[in-house]
Protein backbone atom coordinates (compact mmCIF):
# COMPACT_ATOMS: atom_id res chain seq x y z
CA UNK A 1 0.00 0.00 0.00
CA UNK A 2 2.58 2.48 0.88
CA UNK A 3 4.71 1.64 -2.50
CA UNK A 4 1.49 2.35 -4.77
CA UNK A 5 1.37 5.61 -2.67
CA UNK A 6 4.88 6.42 -3.05
CA UNK A 7 4.43 5.65 -6.60
CA UNK A 8 1.38 7.94 -7.16
CA UNK A 9 3.34 10.69 -5.66
CA UNK A 10 6.38 10.01 -8.05
CA UNK A 11 3.94 10.07 -10.76
CA UNK A 12 2.13 12.99 -10.19
CA UNK A 13 5.71 14.54 -10.17
CA UNK A 14 6.91 13.26 -13.33
CA UNK A 15 3.95 14.36 -14.71
CA UNK A 16 4.09 17.98 -13.05
CA UNK A 17 8.00 18.28 -14.30
CA UNK A 18 7.38 17.00 -17.78
CA UNK A 19 4.59 19.45 -18.58
CA UNK A 20 6.42 22.79 -16.52
CA UNK A 21 10.11 21.87 -17.52
CA UNK A 22 9.46 19.16 -20.82
CA UNK A 23 12.16 17.17 -18.34
CA UNK A 24 11.84 14.36 -15.89
CA UNK A 25 10.34 11.48 -16.82
CA UNK A 26 13.63 9.51 -16.43
CA UNK A 27 12.94 9.40 -13.09
CA UNK A 28 10.16 7.17 -13.33
CA UNK A 29 12.13 4.01 -14.28
CA UNK A 30 14.16 3.66 -11.79
CA UNK A 31 10.73 4.49 -8.88
CA UNK A 32 8.77 1.50 -10.93
CA UNK A 33 12.11 -0.92 -10.13
CA UNK A 34 12.16 0.13 -6.89
CA UNK A 35 8.31 0.18 -5.82
CA UNK A 36 6.91 -2.72 -7.81
CA UNK A 37 8.22 -6.08 -8.92
CA UNK A 38 8.91 -4.68 -12.63
CA UNK A 39 12.05 -5.72 -13.90
CA UNK A 40 13.96 -3.03 -15.26
CA UNK A 41 13.61 -3.76 -19.37
CA UNK A 42 9.57 -3.65 -18.07
CA UNK A 43 9.70 -0.80 -16.12
CA UNK A 44 11.47 0.94 -18.94
CA UNK A 45 8.99 -0.32 -21.61
CA UNK A 46 5.95 0.73 -19.08
CA UNK A 47 7.27 3.81 -18.81
CA UNK A 48 7.99 4.46 -21.92
CA UNK A 49 4.38 3.67 -23.04
CA UNK A 50 3.32 6.16 -20.70
CA UNK A 51 4.76 8.92 -22.27
CA UNK A 52 3.29 8.49 -25.11
CA UNK A 53 0.03 9.47 -23.90
CA UNK A 54 1.28 12.48 -21.53
CA UNK A 55 3.63 14.26 -24.43
CA UNK A 56 0.64 13.99 -26.52
CA UNK A 57 -1.43 15.54 -23.66
CA UNK A 58 1.59 18.00 -23.41
CA UNK A 59 1.92 18.82 -26.63
CA UNK A 60 -1.84 19.36 -27.24
CA UNK A 61 -2.08 22.02 -25.12
CA UNK A 62 1.04 23.70 -25.64
CA UNK A 63 -0.31 24.06 -29.55
CA UNK A 64 -3.73 25.15 -28.10
CA UNK A 65 -1.51 27.92 -26.89
CA UNK A 66 0.11 28.51 -29.85
CA UNK A 67 3.21 27.93 -28.52
CA UNK A 68 4.06 24.83 -30.63
CA UNK A 69 6.56 25.18 -33.35
CA UNK A 70 6.43 22.77 -35.77
CA UNK A 71 9.17 23.94 -37.63
CA UNK A 72 11.54 23.23 -35.29
CA UNK A 73 10.18 19.69 -34.43
CA UNK A 74 10.95 17.94 -37.81
CA UNK A 75 14.54 18.56 -37.95
CA UNK A 76 14.81 17.10 -34.88
CA UNK A 77 13.00 14.09 -35.00
CA UNK A 78 14.95 13.01 -38.45
CA UNK A 79 18.05 13.43 -35.99
CA UNK A 80 16.34 11.42 -33.51
CA UNK A 81 15.43 8.60 -36.06
CA UNK A 82 18.93 8.07 -37.54
CA UNK A 83 20.79 8.55 -34.17
CA UNK A 84 18.27 6.35 -31.26
CA UNK A 85 19.53 3.44 -32.76
CA UNK A 86 23.11 4.44 -32.36
CA UNK A 87 22.40 4.83 -28.61
CA UNK A 88 20.75 1.83 -28.35
CA UNK A 89 24.26 -0.02 -30.18
CA UNK A 90 26.16 1.90 -27.66
CA UNK A 91 24.44 0.85 -24.88
CA UNK A 92 24.68 -2.63 -25.76
CA UNK A 93 28.40 -2.41 -25.99
CA UNK A 94 29.78 -0.38 -23.45
CA UNK A 95 29.10 -0.71 -19.71
CA UNK A 96 25.81 0.92 -18.00
CA UNK A 97 27.90 2.90 -15.32
CA UNK A 98 30.16 4.63 -18.05
CA UNK A 99 27.03 5.77 -19.98
CA UNK A 100 25.44 7.21 -17.00
CA UNK A 101 28.52 9.30 -16.34
CA UNK A 102 28.64 10.34 -19.89
CA UNK A 103 25.37 11.47 -19.92
CA UNK A 104 25.31 12.61 -16.63
CA UNK A 105 28.03 14.92 -17.16
CA UNK A 106 26.40 16.55 -20.01
CA UNK A 107 23.29 16.95 -18.85
CA UNK A 108 24.75 18.79 -15.54
CA UNK A 109 27.27 21.23 -18.22
CA UNK A 110 24.29 22.21 -20.31
CA UNK A 111 22.15 22.85 -17.05
CA UNK A 112 25.19 24.55 -15.45
CA UNK A 113 25.43 27.06 -18.83
CA UNK A 114 21.50 27.94 -18.88
CA UNK A 115 21.92 29.17 -15.37
CA UNK A 116 24.83 31.64 -16.36
CA UNK A 117 23.56 35.06 -16.79
CA UNK A 118 22.44 35.64 -20.67
CA UNK A 119 25.31 37.99 -22.12
CA UNK A 120 24.64 40.12 -24.65
CA UNK A 121 26.29 39.50 -28.10
CA UNK A 122 26.06 35.50 -27.46
CA UNK A 123 25.11 33.41 -30.41
CA UNK A 124 21.52 32.66 -31.20
CA UNK A 125 20.60 29.89 -33.24
CA UNK A 126 17.02 30.47 -33.05
CA UNK A 127 17.59 33.63 -35.38
CA UNK A 128 20.37 32.07 -37.29
CA UNK A 129 19.69 31.69 -41.14
CA UNK A 130 17.54 28.66 -41.58
CA UNK A 131 19.92 26.24 -42.88
CA UNK A 132 22.16 26.52 -39.72
CA UNK A 133 19.07 26.64 -37.46
CA UNK A 134 18.17 23.32 -38.51
CA UNK A 135 21.54 22.08 -38.59
CA UNK A 136 21.23 22.97 -35.14
CA UNK A 137 18.09 21.12 -34.43
CA UNK A 138 19.38 18.16 -36.29
CA UNK A 139 21.79 17.86 -33.80
CA UNK A 140 19.70 18.10 -31.09
CA UNK A 141 17.66 15.43 -32.25
CA UNK A 142 20.42 13.52 -32.55
CA UNK A 143 22.01 14.34 -29.38
CA UNK A 144 18.16 13.03 -27.72
CA UNK A 145 18.05 10.30 -29.66
CA UNK A 146 21.11 8.86 -28.57
CA UNK A 147 19.86 9.63 -24.90
CA UNK A 148 16.94 8.20 -25.22
CA UNK A 149 18.64 5.03 -26.92
CA UNK A 150 20.91 4.86 -24.22
CA UNK A 151 19.01 5.64 -20.73
CA UNK A 152 14.77 3.85 -22.92
CA UNK A 153 13.46 7.53 -22.45
CA UNK A 154 15.16 11.21 -21.61
CA UNK A 155 15.71 12.46 -25.02
CA UNK A 156 15.05 15.61 -24.20
CA UNK A 157 16.92 15.91 -21.02
CA UNK A 158 19.99 16.77 -23.19
CA UNK A 159 18.64 18.77 -26.33
CA UNK A 160 15.95 20.72 -23.84
CA UNK A 161 18.94 22.55 -21.57
CA UNK A 162 21.40 23.50 -25.02
CA UNK A 163 18.71 24.87 -26.96
CA UNK A 164 17.44 27.14 -23.60
CA UNK A 165 21.35 28.03 -23.49
CA UNK A 166 21.37 28.95 -27.35
CA UNK A 167 18.65 31.23 -27.77
CA UNK A 168 15.00 29.32 -28.15
CA UNK A 169 12.40 30.00 -25.74
CA UNK A 170 11.80 27.63 -22.91
CA UNK A 171 8.16 27.16 -23.34
CA UNK A 172 8.86 26.51 -27.10
CA UNK A 173 12.24 24.29 -26.51
CA UNK A 174 9.33 22.36 -23.79
CA UNK A 175 6.78 21.88 -26.26
CA UNK A 176 8.93 20.91 -29.11
CA UNK A 177 10.77 18.53 -26.67
CA UNK A 178 7.20 16.48 -25.71
CA UNK A 179 6.43 16.46 -29.66
CA UNK A 180 9.41 15.17 -29.92
CA UNK A 181 8.85 12.56 -27.40
CA UNK A 182 5.60 11.73 -28.99
CA UNK A 183 7.02 9.83 -31.91
CA UNK A 184 10.20 8.33 -30.28
CA UNK A 185 7.67 6.52 -27.52
CA UNK A 186 5.55 5.28 -30.20
CA UNK A 187 8.52 3.87 -32.10
CA UNK A 188 9.64 2.32 -28.85
CA UNK A 189 6.32 1.39 -27.44
CA UNK A 190 5.81 -0.68 -31.05
CA UNK A 191 8.74 -2.75 -30.69
CA UNK A 192 8.86 -3.63 -26.87
CA UNK A 193 4.54 -4.46 -28.04
CA UNK A 194 6.31 -7.56 -30.34
CA UNK A 195 8.01 -8.86 -27.08
CA UNK A 196 5.34 -8.73 -24.62
CA UNK A 197 7.21 -6.32 -22.41
CA UNK A 198 5.05 -4.51 -20.74
CA UNK A 199 2.45 -4.60 -17.93
CA UNK A 200 -0.72 -2.83 -18.57
CA UNK A 201 -2.34 -2.47 -15.08
CA UNK A 202 0.49 -0.22 -14.00
CA UNK A 203 0.50 1.65 -17.32
CA UNK A 204 -3.20 3.00 -16.73
CA UNK A 205 -2.05 3.47 -13.40
CA UNK A 206 1.08 5.60 -14.02
CA UNK A 207 -0.32 7.28 -17.07
CA UNK A 208 -3.52 8.43 -15.49
CA UNK A 209 -2.19 9.81 -12.13
CA UNK A 210 0.92 11.54 -14.41
CA UNK A 211 -1.47 13.18 -16.87
CA UNK A 212 -3.50 15.05 -13.76
CA UNK A 213 0.50 16.52 -12.81
CA UNK A 214 1.03 17.59 -16.49
CA UNK A 215 -2.28 19.62 -16.80
CA UNK A 216 -0.54 21.39 -13.26
CA UNK A 217 3.18 21.62 -14.86
CA UNK A 218 1.77 23.18 -18.07
CA UNK A 219 -0.33 25.92 -16.10
CA UNK A 220 2.80 26.60 -14.46
CA UNK A 221 5.17 26.91 -16.85
CA UNK A 222 2.24 30.03 -19.35
CA UNK A 223 2.15 31.80 -15.82
CA UNK A 224 5.69 32.21 -14.92
CA UNK A 225 8.13 34.09 -16.34
CA UNK A 226 10.93 32.75 -19.21
CA UNK A 227 13.95 33.60 -17.06
CA UNK A 228 12.46 31.77 -14.13
CA UNK A 229 11.32 28.78 -16.31
CA UNK A 230 15.04 29.06 -17.63
CA UNK A 231 16.11 28.45 -13.91
CA UNK A 232 13.68 26.18 -13.28
CA UNK A 233 14.74 24.09 -16.10
CA UNK A 234 18.33 24.16 -14.94
CA UNK A 235 17.63 22.85 -11.45
CA UNK A 236 15.71 20.17 -12.64
CA UNK A 237 18.78 18.96 -15.09
CA UNK A 238 21.17 19.50 -12.16
CA UNK A 239 19.03 17.22 -10.13
CA UNK A 240 18.77 14.57 -12.77
CA UNK A 241 21.97 14.70 -13.58
CA UNK A 242 23.06 14.00 -9.88
CA UNK A 243 21.05 11.03 -9.59
CA UNK A 244 22.40 9.48 -12.77
CA UNK A 245 26.38 9.94 -11.02
CA UNK A 246 24.84 8.64 -7.62
CA UNK A 247 23.39 6.08 -9.74
CA UNK A 248 27.03 5.13 -11.60
CA UNK A 249 29.04 6.10 -8.82
CA UNK A 250 27.04 3.60 -6.19
CA UNK A 251 24.62 1.26 -8.17
CA UNK A 252 21.78 3.52 -6.89
CA UNK A 253 18.50 2.01 -8.86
Amino acid sequence: MISALLLGVVCLVVGFLCGGTGVGGIILIPALTLLTDLDTHTAMATALASFFFTATQIGAMYARRGLLDTSLLLPMVCGGLVFAYTGALFKSMVSAPLLNTALALLILLSAVSILRPVRQGRYSFAEAPRGIRNAFLFSMGALAGLAAGLTGVGGPIVSTPLMIYFGFSPLCCVAVGQAYIVAAALSGTVGNLMYGRLDYGILLGITVIQMIGTVLGVRLACRISQPLLRGIVAWVCIGIGLLLLGEAAFGIR
